[in-house]
């Protein structure tokens, strides 16, 4: 249960295994992310083009289409059940 008294910095991402990578959530989200052949990176950018533009775009919808409005729901309904 999170409290104003609640110090969280941030979540990890995850692609089935936990990445390196940190959200700026108080919750991990896991998603089918598009990641570099070592895992260490995600596909990030607006400088990319053809396949790794297609990559990128693909883990930015992840975050603002699914993970972003799931938080926001999970919120909410924090809210109202309390």
């Amino acid at each position: 249960r999170l409290s104003p008294d609640c110090n969280v910095e941030g979540g990890n991402a995850y692609c089935f295994l936990p990445l390196p990578v940190r959200t700026k959530l108080p919750i991990h989200v896991n998603g089918y992310f598009e990641l570099s052949s070592n895992r260490r990176d995600v596909w990030w950018g607006d400088d990319m083009a053809g396949d790794g533009k297609a990559r990128a775009e693909w883990n930015k919808s992840i975050v603002q289409d699914i993970a972003g409005p799931s938080y926001v729901r999970l919120v909410e309904a924090a809210i109202r059940n309390n």
